[in-house]
């Protein structure tokens, strides 16, 4: 998981830098959009980046897996695994990454994570393991944007644990934070 969140961190930075230092007089190709709705490829993919990260954050750690406690609920760490979540603070660095400063702490607490005495302990299960998001089948499409806040749809294949796929659409709210866009709440 540190490499899959370095990966990640530094997607995003690249991105966003891209996206920021640009400056064309670029319009849309699609004469259906109006100009005021267009983005370019940059920024949509600043949103597939976070969408990304937010997936694997429910499918890994928040909803659909968790990660690995003990009996008493301490989250575990197992020697097999090549990411290291074994403190609140490592958890909230993640989730940080995806999501906006407050939301994140809200988030966190919402899937059943907390610390108590320096310790990192969860007291909830597993919501559907073995359910994911078909990522390369993954859609992005801005409604609504200006300078501090997006809204889009993201469309994406969900398989559930028995291979059942189904599309979902989901609506999803982005803003710029502390230089960077981050995901307003995490969908699923």
């Amino acid at each position: 998981m540190k490499r899959l969140f370095s990966l990640f961190l530094a997607t995003l930075m690249i991105f966003s830098f891209a996206a920021c230092g640009k400056k064309t007089d670029e319009t849309p190709s699609d004469p259906g959009v109006p100009p005021e709705l267009y983005v370019g490829e940059g920024f949509r993919t600043i949103l597939s980046t976070l969408m990304t990260g937010n997936f694997n954050i429910v499918e890994k750690v928040a909803v659909f897996g968790r990660l690995p406690t003990d009996e008493n609920g301490r989250v575990s760490e197992p020697a097999e695994r090549d990411y290291a979540i074994d403190s609140y603070e490592s958890l909230l660095t993640l989730f940080r990454s995806v999501y906006t400063e407050e939301q994140a702490k809200k988030l966190i607490e919402k899937c059943g994570y907390y610390e108590k005495d320096g310790v990192l302990y969860s007291d909830k299960k597993a919501k559907d393991e073995g359910t994911y998001f078909d990522l390369s089948s993954m859609k992005t499409d801005v409604t609504a944007k200006d300078d501090e806040t997006c809204s889009f749809t993201v469309t994406v294949i969900k398989v559930n644990a028995s291979g059942k796929q189904k599309e979902k659409t989901i609506k999803c709210k982005a803003a710029y934070e502390n230089g960077t866009w981050l995901l307003e709440d995490m969908y699923y």
